[in-house]
């Protein structure tokens, strides 16, 4: 009997987030990013995988270094491009649904304002204690 009252006002929350726009594009656009974060996160495993069978032949050079290299480079551009990929989605899924009330709105045009607003807020000086002077460019962090 609590239970089924428990589930009742649960499901009275949840239908009012499914009803909420704004949370329905934010979902969108990170069930947009899902397939990037998995090849990025499979790309580190296999990496991590190959460099404990490198360092257990104690291969230095040949096939082994460049496979090792490669994963890394595939896991840092997808797990680096996340943050664009969101920005990207979101702006889409939400211009697409403010375009069914306004016939107007040009999505196209809102996805690059978004990119090009994410890309002004992005630092693009890479300073480090290590090294004494600053680096003019973008940190792939914050892509």
């Amino acid at each position: 009997m609590k239970l089924d009252k428990l589930q009742n006002n649960m499901i009275k929350i949840a239908s009012k987030i499914e009803a909420n726009t704004i949370l329905q594009v934010i979902k969108n656009a990170f069930v947009a990013a899902i397939p990037f974060t998995v090849v990025g996160s499979f790309s580190n495993l296999i990496k991590m995988q190959l460099e404990a069978l490198a360092k257990h032949l104690k291969v230095t050079s040949g096939f082994l270094p460049k496979l090792i290299d490669l994963f890394g480079s595939i896991g840092q551009a997808t797990l680096g491009m996340v943050a664009i990929i969101i920005v990207l989605a979101v702006s889409y899924n939400y211009a697409k649904e403010l375009k069914k009330t306004n016939d107007k709105m040009n999505v196209v045009l809102v996805v690059l304002l978004a990119f090009a607003s994410y890309m002004v807020m992005v630092p693009n000086l890479v300073s480090s204690p290590e090294i004494k002077q600053d680096i003019a460019g973008y940190a792939n962090n914050f892509f």
